[in-house]
This record gives C-alpha cells, sequence and structure tokens, in this order.
C-alpha cells in the first residue's frame, strides 16, 4: 500500500474573526505566522469570539486531507504523522482526532510541556494571521524518530516550520538522510515567507541533491529564489530540485521542471477563510501522485481542494463534498513522469 510519512507540528487551531486594529494591537504581523508565548494566546481568546476549534498545524492539516481523500475514494493510502504533544487533555484529543481522520498518528508525549497551539485570525479580506504557541512541538528529538516507518514509506514530507528550532531541523535533516538512502522521494512545503527570510541560507545550502518536489507560494518562492516574476522564480528553482509547484492562489498554479513550465488553472469559489489553503492543496496533490497522476492532474486536484477548503471555516474536510472536489472531468491515475 502507498503511503507518506509527515513531519510538523501538531496543534489545536482556533479560528477568530478579528480586524486589522486589532493585530496591531496585539503588536502581531498581519499575513504571516508569529510565534508567541502562551500568555498572549490566553489574552486574545479573552478578548476575542472563537468561531471554530480544530486540529491543526499545517502537516496536521495536509495528513488529514490525504487521509481524507483515501477514504472518499476508497483508494487506501497510510498516511503517518510524526510530531510532540503535551502530555495533557489536548494533546490526546488531537491523537483521537487524527486518528477519526484515518492518519495514523506518531505523536510523542512530552511530560510538563502544554500542546501547541494556534490562533487563526481571519480578517474581513479572508486572509489570515496566525498566533502560534509551539510548547511540546519543540521538543522533538532524534530518540523520537520511528526509522523503519520513514525507510518504508513512498514520500517523506517536511515543512518549513520544522526549521525553527534547532532540534526540530535535525529531526528532520535525519529523517530525510533515511528516505535518501532508502530511494524514498521527499517533498518540502517552504511554508511561510518571513520562515524563508529568516532561515534562506540554511534552506538554499539543504534543499539542492534532497528535495525532489518543492512547494511555495509566490511570495515564497520569491524570498527563497530572490527573483521577480513567475517565469523567472520558477526558472531560478528548478536550478534547486527537479520539479516545483508554485501556488498563485485564485489563479491556481504553477508546475515547473527544468525543461517544462504549465499552468494549472484554479476552479471559481466562494472565499470564506483561507486558512489551511495550501495545506489542503498539498493533501491534493500528494493523494493524486501517490495515484500515479500526471503533474497537471496533480495540480488540478490540488486547486480543487484548496478551493473547497476556502469555502469554509477552519481546516474541516468533513464540510467538502467529494464530488464538487473532484468535478465531473477530472480522472486520477494516468502514469506520472519519473522526473517527480
Amino acid at each position: 500500500m502507498a503511503s507518506v510519512f509527515i513531519i510538523c507540528n501538531p496543534l489545536s487551531d482556533t479560528i477568530v474573526p478579528s480586524e486589522y486594529a486589532q493585530i496591531e494591537k496585539w503588536s502581531i504581523t498581519p499575513g504571516s505566522m508569529n510565534l508567541v508565548e502562551y500568555s498572549l494566546i490566553e489574552k486574545i481568546k479573552r478578548e476575542a469570539t472563537i468561531l471554530a476549534i480544530t486540529p491543526g498545524g499545517s502537516g496536521a492539516n495536509t495528513a488529514r486531507g490525504i487521509a481524507w481523500l483515501s477514504k472518499k475514494t476508497t483508494h487506501p493510502l497510510d498516511v503517518y504523522f510524526l510530531g510532540a504533544v503535551g502530555n495533557d487533555i489536548e494533546g490526546e484529543t488531537l491523537i483521537h482526532l487524527l486518528k477519526d481522520a484515518g492518519v495514523k498518528p506518531l505523536l510523542v508525549r512530552k511530560r510538563g510541556s502544554k500542546t501547541g497551539t494556534s490562533l487563526v485570525l481571519v480578517t474581513p479580506d479572508h486572509e489570515r494571521t496566525m498566533c502560534t504557541y509551539l510548547g511540546a512541538c519543540r521538543e522533538l528529538g532524534l530518540e523520537d524518530l520511528p526509522e523503519n516507518t520513514i525507510q518504508q514509506a513512498d514520500i517523506l514530507y517536511l515543512t518549513g516550520y520544522n526549521w525553527d528550532t534547532p532540534n526540530q531541523r535535525e529531526v528532520v535533516q535525519r529523517a530525510a538522510e533515511i528516505a535518501k538512502r532508502a530511494g524514498r522521494l521527499i517533498f518540502l512545503d517552504v511554508s511561510d515567507p518571513f520562515l524563508v527570510h529568516r532561515y534562506r541560507d540554511l534552506l538554499l545550502n539543504w534543499i539542492p541533491g534532497r528535495v525532489d518536489l518543492l512547494f511555495g507560494n509566490r511570495d515564497e518562492l520569491r524570498a527563497l529564489t530572490g527573483t521577480e516574476g513567475d517565469e523567472q522564480i520558477l526558472t531560478k528553482a528548478v536550478t534547486l530540485v527537479p520539479t516545483v509547484v508554485m501556488k498563485i492562489g485564485k489563479e491556481g498554479c504553477w508546475i515547473g521542471t527544468a525543461g517544462t513550465h504549465i499552468r494549472v488553472p484554479a476552479t471559481e469559489t466562494e472565499v470564506k477563510d483561507t486558512t489551511g489553503a495550501g495545506d489542503a492543496f498539498a493533501a491534493g496533490y500528494l493523494f493524486a501522485f501517490l495515484q500515479g497522476s500526471s503533474p497537471a492532474q496533480c495540480g488540478e486536484l490540488a486547486n480543487r481542494l484548496a478551493g473547497g477548503i476556502v469555502s469554509v471555516y477552519g481546516c474541516d474536510y468533513s464540510k467538502l463534498e467529494l464530488s464538487k472536489v473532484l468535478g465531473d472531468s477530472l480522472e486520477l491515475g494516468t502514469k506520472h513522469s519519473s522526473n517527480v
């Protein structure tokens, strides 16, 4: 059975409607992921209205999306998710929610730490600003790596958020060594433009020769490559990896290789909340890829799943209709090229 192994921060996502004036008052950078202390999380919760609470974290959102597609389409896949949680009720809840979603959670409980949480502040223009308290996520260590499972997974999927703590960075780099030695594919989502700015040199040194497929939106890949214009960004990015998938919002996505750039248009949707859009996009792409689909088919399903998620509040796949995600014409399974 095909499988994907994901490493990221397991978080509890709390969706909070907000105004830019409030975000400024809380001294938060709008439109990005902000690492904060737990005291600010508590303060915002006291002052704001909570719209929804869902299991979250970028990688967990992607894992749940792949598992949802697998169950709905009866194409079985194993989806493993590794991260650290606190030895608390929130951590136990995350484990149960991921299992219920069809994910195989490999969540390590860390005593004396709180499970990580993220407040997702959604402004009237539907953009989201994240205030994240990593908590136990930061304590994931090399001793927590299940090497045999990584060796057997078809794809190791990593997110740039793992670069925010030295020990997590060490974990994903070791996992990549294990996967590469076993002949497995490594996919990386760079995750956030501010994160790219913080770790650009580290990423540019690490990615080449290791990563087979790179996900990023226009701003993230612009920051990584130091170039402007979609064609120029793709041309520079494919000198780092064999395949680049660039998300361009309502315009869809670009898929670039050394010899070809193709654009896959998005489907129209009503945008309510962009929380988890990029995570759902990655889920759609990974699922289609593991069915042996062509790059264009992978991009189409990725666009459709992301378009579905932005039409609901929170990254809640249970609110989506499979028929709308798949559409009338999307067929999966045409063998993808060996170039990834």
